[in-house]
């Protein structure tokens, strides 16, 4: 993705403002904003059951490592099985990330950050979040085996307008 589309991603409005403008504008019937604010609703709908399907995948890929579960376990996951989901929970936190407007800080953005200052300050228009996926059940449960982990740190993208560069 180019830097100028995902710029272009930000809407600045909020979704009822906005139905509501299109509605305001005189071009549709009465009729027509009743069926406009349907499909306005088909659509948020779809995309919270493709948020739900999301959310799914996240929970079955997080399970077998889950040192809180409070499920019974079914069908005994393999360490292989274990390592697929662990790569597919990623690939979809990451993309999950993406799509709430996170961008991935780079180790050099870290080193950066760090090296300009003593304590990296956070004020509260800046978020960050620290993506770090490690098995600590499991290495409790097989203390000689090593186990991967993945670490990624995020901040929440500005839009353009309040955009900085403190990093």
């Amino acid at each position: 993705m180019t830097d100028l589309h995902s710029k272009q991603r930000f809407i600045p409005f909020k979704t009822n403002d906005l139905i509501t403008l299109c509605t305001q504008e005189g071009s549709l019937s009465e009729s027509d904003i009743g069926d406009f604010k349907s499909v306005c609703d088909l659509i948020n709908g779809l995309f919270h059951f493709q948020f739900h399907q999301h959310l799914e995948t996240l929970k079955h890929c997080y399970s077998p490592v889950d040192p809180d579960a409070d499920t019974q376990i079914i069908f005994p996951v393999s360490e292989t099985e274990k390592q697929d989901r662990e790569t597919k929970l990623i690939t979809e936190l990451k993309a999950l990330l993406n799509a709430a407007n996170f961008e991935e800080i780079t180790r050099a953005d870290l080193d950066r950050a760090m090296h300009k200052s003593r304590y990296l300050k956070f004020g509260f228009r800046s978020t960050l979040m620290i993506l770090n996926i490690s098995y600590s059940s499991a290495v409790a449960n097989q203390p000689n085996k090593k186990h991967s982990s993945a670490g990624s740190a995020y901040r929440k993208k500005t839009s353009p307008s309040k955009t900085t560069n403190a990093w």
